[in-house]
């Protein structure tokens, strides 16, 4: 483990000890420290941040000042440890205040988006994006929320899904439609013959067993979008917009191989 790496995760045990989640943070950061190893930094510096934070070329502004407040911050933190640290000016990638209006995704969009889903290969992967895309449209959960769930967070019996820590590191319970459930059941059981051995406690997994991570949710659904929505190639529907849907009924497929159909709204 380098010094910077090590340096990285002691600034990160010390915020979180104050109470901080990071778990985004802890990811851009993670990516800058690979990023000054493989350039062969053992500090930070100004052009380091720039170059490294230039490197999300598809990224918002507010993502660019997200990626330059994280190394910023961290900067701070080691400067007091190396004085040969150089903390990035506060003018660099100002952060503006910005909220996207959210796009409330019509029953077509969510069918397309999970018939692009059920394109997926392998077998496991398409019924864990299919049913992921199914349950947000059906509940309003985060994605975040959605990956976070483990399997004794599903209360088959009573129709709820236990949300843990989440925002303002509050937790909550929600209520299933019973079509919900019988859908979360179908992908439950596909996925235990698929994954019979998974390293995580999750209920959705990924073809290796662990946890979804955004490393891996973002650019699927991604290219899910551009898929379903081809004949609108400037299309940024953000899947953080289920969140804002109105809760809806997921019904379940009669068939065997997809898990889950588009949800269809209460008559």
């Amino acid at each position: 483990m380098s010094d910077l790496r090590q340096r990285s995760d002691e600034y990160m045990t010390v915020r979180r000890a104050l109470g901080y989640k990071l778990i985004g943070e802890a990811r851009l950061l993670t990516g800058f420290v690979t990023f000054a190893e493989e350039a062969g930094s053992s500090t930070v510096t100004t052009a380091l941040a720039v170059t490294w934070t230039r490197l999300a070329t598809d990224g918002s502004q507010a993502y660019l000042a997200r990626r330059m407040r994280v190394v910023r911050s961290f900067a701070r933190y080691l400067q007091t440890l190396d004085s040969t640290t150089e903390i990035p000016p506060a003018d660099l990638f100002p952060a503006r205040k910005y909220r996207p209006t959210p796009h409330i995704y019509a029953d077509a969009e969510i069918e397309a988006l999970m018939a692009a889903a059920r394109e997926l290969v392998p077998l496991l992967r398409s019924a864990t994006f299919e049913t992921v895309i199914g349950l947000l449209a059906a509940t309003g959960l985060r994605i975040g929320e959605a990956m976070a769930l483990d399997r004794n967070d599903v209360d088959w019996s009573q129709g709820l899904l236990t949300v843990r820590n989440s925002k303002f590191n509050k937790s909550r319970e929600v209520l299933l439609h019973a079509s919900t459930v019988t859908a979360l059941k179908g992908y439950a059981d596909q996925r235990d013959r698929l994954s019979p051995c998974p390293s995580a406690p999750s209920f959705f997994v990924s073809t290796r067993g662990t946890r979804l991570s955004h490393e891996s949710v973002s650019p699927t659904f991604r290219g899910l979008r551009r898929r379903a929505f081809s004949e609108d190639p400037s299309c940024r529907h953000r899947i953080h917009d289920y969140a804002d849907v109105r809760v809806m009924p997921m019904s379940a497929r009669t068939s065997c191989s997809p898990v889950v159909s588009a949800p269809k709204l209460s008559a």
